[in-house]
C-alpha cells in the first residue's frame, strides 16, 4: 500500500530542493524540464538477524513525496535542468520490548541529469532528526545532539561509516545511530533508536546493519 507522508511530524514537508551547480562560462538557456517516478525496491532484516537481535517487524508501509532536482550544465551553451520526481521509499520498522526500534529506507537515488554519474539521495539531505523520524513512528526526536563517528560498518558489502547521536525524544534521552549505503539504485539507511537502559551495544548495532538484505 502507498500513502502520501503518513508521518506529518516527521514527514510534513511534501517537496525537497535539491541543487547541482557546475559553473563555466557560457551563453545561458532557458530551463529544461522533464518529470520522473522513481520507487525503491524494499530493503528488510533477515530472519536470522531478528532472532539473534530479539527485534520483531512492526510496520511496512511506501511512503511518497515529491522532490524537485536542479542542475546547471555548461559548456558553450549554459542550460539549467530541472527534474519533477515523484519518489516512493519502502519503510520497513522493527521494535523490541526493551524500547529499541530500527527503521530501514530505501530511497531511490535521483539522478539531476541524464547521462551524468551525478546522483542523489532525497532522504539525506533532510536534517538528520527528520531522517530518524522519518525512520520510525515511535519516538519523535526534538533535540539532536553533534553526532560522532563510531567506527565503519558493513552494509551492503560496503564500508560505511556508522555515527551516533545523543538525543531527546518526547522528553527522553535516548541514543542514535545513523549509516547508509548505495546498492543499485537505491540508497538504503538505516536508523536505530536505543532508549538509556536498553541493552543495546555498538556491536549489536554492527550485526543489525550487517543484517540487512536488499
Amino acid at each position: 500500500m502507498t500513502r502520501l507522508w503518513r508521518r506529518p511530524r516527521g514527514r510534513s514537508a511534501l517537496a525537497l530542493a535539491l541543487v547541482l551547480a557546475l559553473t563555466l562560462a557560457g551563453c545561458s538557456a532557458g530551463p529544461q524540464t522533464r518529470r520522473v517516478t522513481a520507487s525503491g525496491s524494499p530493503a528488510v532484516l533477515s530472519a536470522e538477524t531478528l532472532d539473534e537481535t530479539g527485534l520483531s517487524a512492526f510496520d511496512a508501509t511506501n511512503e511518497t513525496f515529491e522532490t524537485r532536482v536542479e542542475a546547471t550544465l555548461s559548456g558553450d551553451v549554459s542550460v539549467r535542468a530541472v527534474v519533477e520526481a515523484n519518489v516512493t521509499t519502502p519503510v520497513r520498522e522493527y521494535r523490541r520490548a526493551d524500547g529499541v526500534v530500527v527503521g530501514v529506507v530505501s530511497t531511490p537515488a535521483v539522478q539531476p541529469v541524464e547521462n551524468r554519474s551525478a546522483y542523489r539521495d532525497p532522504l539525506a539531505e533532510r536534517p538528520t532528526s527528520e531522517q530518524v523520524d522519518y525512520a520510525q513512528s515511535r519516538y519523535g526526536v526534538a533535540e539532536l545532539g553533534d553526532g560522532e563517528r563510531v567506527r565503519n560498518v558493513t552494509l551492503l558489502g560496503r564500508e560505511t561509516p556508522l555515527e551516533r547521536f545523543e538525543a531527546a525524544a518526547r522528553g527522553e534521552p535516548v541514543t542514535v545511530y545513523v549509516t547508509r549505503a548505495r546498492d543499485g539504485d537505491d540508497v538504503v539507511t538505516v536508523v536505530v533508536v536505543a532508549p538509556i537502559g536498553s541493552e543495546l551495544d555498538v556491536d549489536d548495532v554492527v550485526s543489525i546493519v550487517g543484517g540487512v538484505e536488499h
